[in-house]
C-alpha cells in the first residue's frame, strides 16, 4: 500500500494505491490486508477527498442489494469473495466503487485477460468517497 496527500485549492486528495492479495490467498492474508487498508483510510485527513486506486483482485457483479455501493454497470454478473469484501468495505466507509456505476463497452471495463484469450475479469478499481 502507498498513501499520497496531494494540497488542492478548494480540496486536499488523499490517494491510497494498493494491490490487494489474489482469490488463492488464505483468509488471514486478505483479513489483514483490508484491516490495514481500512486503518490507512481512517488515519488521513477527515476533510481530505480520499481515493483507494489500484490491483484490487475484486470482481463486482450485478447484485441489486449492492446498487448504492455499485451501480448497475460492472462486467461480472456475480461478485466473488474479494468483490464482497470490496464492497463491504466501501460501504462500511461511505465511498463509491467508480469503475461500475457509468455504461461502458465491456472491452473498456476489461482490465485482465487471461493467456489462453478465453477469460476476462474486470479488477482494477476506484474507490471515492460519496
Amino acid at each position: 500500500m502507498c498513501w499520497l496527500r496531494i494540497r488542492g485549492k478548494f480540496f486536499n486528495y488523499s490517494i491510497i494505491n494498493v494491490h490487494a492479495p489474489t482469490g488463492d490467498k488464505s483468509d488471514n492474508e486478505k483479513d489483514a490486508f483490508y484491516d490495514g487498508l481500512r486503518n490507512l483510510h481512517d488515519a488521513g485527513h477527515k476533510h481530505d477527498i480520499k481515493l483507494i486506486i489500484g490491483d484490487l483482485s475484486a470482481q463486482i457483479g450485478k447484485e441489486a442489494i449492492y446498487y448504492p455501493t455499485i451501480g448497475k454497470e460492472a462486467y461480472h454478473q456475480e461478485s466473488n469473495e474479494n468483490g464482497k469484501r470490496l464492497i463491504h468495505l466501501a460501504a462500511s466507509r461511505n465511498t463509491v466503487i467508480g469503475t461500475t456505476p457509468f455504461p461502458h463497452k465491456d472491452i473498456h471495463k476489461i482490465m485482465w485477460r487471461s493467456p489462453d484469450v478465453h477469460h476476462f475479469r474486470q479488477i482494477n478499481h476506484l474507490l471515492i468517497d460519496s
